[in-house]
Formats: C-alpha cells, structure tokens, sequence
C-alpha cells in the first residue's frame, strides 16, 4: 500500500491532521520523528526518522489505514536529509524495503554526521546542495524562487531521483551527471580520514569523548571525526602557526530522543569556555568560543566568531596558546 499523500514542506504547523515526518512542531495526526518532544508511537520508534519510516511500512495494512485515517498530506516543517528520505520510504515502501541500508547509511550520514559510505554521504551532500540557489544543479531553476519554494522543488527532484541514486554505486549513469558536485566533498572527506589516522587517538569511553592530536597541522571534518561513531564529543587539537588549533564538537546523538539515550548529559560549554578563557595567555589577539549548548551540534573553539552552524569545517581556527594536554584536562575537569 502506498500512501496517497503529497510530500510538502511546509512553514508553521498545519491546521488539519497530517502526516509529519523527522520534525517535532505541534503538527496534529502522525508524528514519525526522532526530534526532542516528537510524538512518535513507541512501537516505531528508531534513531531515525527515516527507520521510523520503514517501521511504518512493515505494519499490517489494517493497521497503516487506520493510523493515516483523514490525514490529509505528509510534511515536514524542514528540508533535511533524513526528512526527505522518509517521504521517499513512506511514498515508495515496496523500493524502500529494497534499499534499507542505504537510506539508512544516508539518513546517519546526514543526523549523525556518519560515515558508512562513500555513497552515504555524496547522498547526503547532493540532498544538501539541491536548494543551494548557487551551487545547486537546479540554480537555473531556482532562480527567482522564494525560499521555501526553492526547498520544495528540490525536494520535488530528490523524490524523484531517489530510487536510482541508493541503488547505483557512484559510477552509475545517474550519477554521472552530478559527480562533479559530490567528487570534491568526497576528495577531502578522504583526506580528513588520513590526516587522523596518523594523530594520536586518547579516548574516554566513560565520558562519551575521543581527543585526536595531530602532529602537523589538519582540520578534519565532521563527517571523519565522527566517522566511527565511538563518541558523541570529539576534540581536535593540531599545531597551527606558534600554537594549537583547538575544535570541541558536540553530536547530534545526545540531543535527538532516540529509543536508547545516549546515557550522559551534555558537556557544559559554558564552564569549559570560562575555564579555557581563564588559561588562555592574554598576548593571544582571538578567543575561545562556543555556540549555544541547547543547539542540536554546537562546537567549542579558539579563534574568530564568523562560524556557521554545523559546519563540515571550522575556518574560524586561529592559534591557541594552550597545549592539547592542558586543553584536554580543562575540558574533563570542567565539561561535567
């Protein structure tokens, strides 16, 4: 049974019962998220909205009737990679059954900042890219539309496109005509990987946290660093200039609500920042930093301010004063 809903992103939370998928926004009818406060039935619960998706399409058919009964369309107040991934499993359940791992290989690229597969995360930097009315595939139709307008056509196309991409390997004819989008991300996700095979690895499972040192200079992304899954805060410390560069990334896996929690509470950014300010020499012209801690990724780091949310990297980085050791111990000491 397909469910003969129209994929939607919308603004706001709809005034009908709807089908709402990987967000949490107050949306009445079925909720199949992974977002703090969803209201997703436990028996579909997953890490993610996508799982929750194909949980979804194992029910009996009685049972799919009843739960979507004068749901009048399947929406999402954002456009994701895990979001569009859903409605692709909700609109297309018998090729979603099919394709199982690579949504879920793409989906973790996108939440979790995974690594399963080369082919994970072109997917997940092409669902990215679409809307981009600069860098997209589709700027020449995009040009000229309104934000949300720009989301939903790409929405429109990634629904479209789907079945082809999870099911080719990158050398596949529907891949050919967007390579030159995903080989360059690729290119330096491959060189992350090799710049932390070669720094020191000091982990401690207890706290949920890994500190890599580098001993050249290097600045691995998000999707290397937390490529493994190991941790859920990973810090990087690199020469850089007379000092170190210093990156503290939180995850995203202990601000979803996932069937198994994570186990610690977030790491107290604002005591580690007032405790790394205080060692910090003074002659040093930048700072520490942090971004807001109930953000679902925020990141800890010494340097200029100009850094955007869930940046793949940190360009902000300037030369700290403080050895990795002394920034590590900080962190443990102060983190909670």
């Amino acid at each position: 049974m397909s469910l003969r809903l129209r994929p939607q992103l919308v603004e706001g939370a709809p005034n009908g019962p709807v089908l709402s998928v990987d967000g949490a926004f107050d949306a009445p009818g079925l909720n199949l998220s992974h977002w703090p406060g969803h209201r997703t039935p436990a028996a579909l619960r997953h890490e993610l909205s996508t799982g929750s998706a194909l949980l979804f399409n194992r029910l009996p058919a009685a049972e799919r009737a009843e739960l979507t009964r004068g749901l009048t369309a399947l929406v999402n107040n954002h456009y994701d990679t895990d979001g569009t991934l859903a409605m692709f499993a909700l609109v297309h359940p018998e090729r979603a059954a099919d394709l199982e791992k690579p949504l879920l290989d793409a989906a973790a690229a996108g939440d979790f900042f995974a690594y399963p597969s080369d082919e994970a995360v072109a997917l997940d930097a092409l669902i990215t890219l679409l809307p981009d009315g600069e860098r997209s595939p589709l700027r020449g139709e995009l040009r000229g539309l309104q934000d949300l307008a720009r989301r939903q056509r790409a929405l429109d196309f990634a629904l479209e496109h789907l079945a082809d991409w999870l099911s080719e390997p990158l050398d596949g004819p529907a891949w050919a005509p967007f390579l030159d989008h995903v080989r360059p991300v690729l290119r330096v996700l491959h060189a992350d990987v090799a710049d932390l095979a070669r720094a020191e690895r000091h982990s401690r499972p207890e706290r949920d946290f890994v500190h890599w040192v580098g001993d050249r200079p290097m600045n691995p992304g998000r999707h290397a660093l937390f490529a493994k899954g190991a941790a859920d805060r990973v810090l990087v410390s690199a020469p850089l200039g007379s000092g170190f560069a210093h990156r503290l990334v939180v995850g995203t896996l202990s601000w979803f609500d996932l069937p198994t929690p994570r186990g610690r509470p977030r790491p107290d950014l604002d005591a580690t920042l007032a405790a790394l300010s205080a060692l910090e020499p003074a002659a040093r012209p930048d700072r520490w930093r942090a971004q807001p801690q109930l953000s679902p990724s925020p990141e800890l780091w010494f340097g200029t301010g100009d850094l955007e949310m869930f940046a793949e990297h940190n360009g902000a980085l300037r030369a700290s004063g403080l050895d990795p050791e002394t920034v590590r111990s900080a962190y443990l000491a102060a983190a909670g």
